[in-house]
């Protein structure tokens, strides 16, 4: 599993008057992140699907400049966001907050850090967020080309698509494609045969009947299985002829 940090960092330093400034010296530095907390946790792993991260900071903490949070998403390319410092009222009471959304495209557990630098020091805090595998609602297979020759290496691209009503389905997806004769018998031969997935949900497989002298209808299926274990089966038919 990998661990992925979100770090949160204030590039700025700490507006604060001169009488409060002094409740937060060195020694207390840490109480500027009062809590961190995920709200709509456990989502798919469909890249759409999102988490969000909440900081909290003391009232009136803003940054000198701008007050922004910049967020450093490290996912394989790490991802930079800036979100804003707002004021918003909870249970009756000024709260000031830094949200931002997470997506992930496969299923993770990832370790969000929340990071602030004041007076040239540096204070965080960390959370962690799951994303579960988005499984494929549906499955569907397609060909370059229905008909086939014989006793011949040329070869037909068969594509296997994993779909979902939201989003994509998660990275390293599985599903398997066989082609079958009339009498169920396996038929042919694959090139590279592959069973997973790209970043798409689609499985490319290159098919041809090589020193098969096959003539009459074959069927390529390909098959997956949902969150439920249930199993999805597409079916096209293709003709081998000379």
């Amino acid at each position: 599993m990998k661990r992925i940090l979100v770090a949160i960092s204030i590039l700025a330093s700490l507006t604060w008057s001169c009488e409060d400034e002094a409740a937060f010296d060195a020694e207390n530095l840490v109480e500027l992140i009062i809590d961190m907390r995920v709200e709509n946790n456990n989502q798919p792993g469909d890249g759409v699907s999102k988490i969000k991260v909440i900081t909290v900071f003391p009232d009136g903490f803003t940054t000198e400049d701008d007050g922004k949070v910049t967020y450093n998403i490290f996912k394989e390319d790490i991802e930079t966001i800036e979100t804003d410092i707002n004021s918003t009222i909870e249970n009756g009471k000024e709260v000031r907050k830094s949200e931002v959304l997470i997506t992930n495209n496969e299923a993770d557990v990832i370790d969000v850090r929340a990071t602030i630098s004041v007076n040239k020091k540096l204070v965080f805090k960390e959370i962690q967020v799951r994303f579960k595998r988005a499984f494929p609602d549906s499955i569907n297979i397609k060909s370059s080309s229905l008909v086939l020759t014989p006793n011949s290496f040329q070869e037909i691209e068969l594509t296997t698509e994993l779909l979902r009503r939201t989003g994509v389905v998660s990275k390293n997806s599985y599903a398997e494609t066989i082609v079958l004769d009339t009498l169920g018998n396996p038929r042919g031969l694959f090139n590279n045969y592959k069973t997973i997935a790209d970043a798409e949900g689609k499985i490319v497989n290159k098919y041809t009947l090589g020193t098969d002298d096959y003539i009459g209808y074959l069927y390529a299926i390909s098959t997956t299985r949902q969150e439920s274990n249930t199993v999805k089966i597409d079916t096209i038919n293709l003709f081998s002829k000379e």
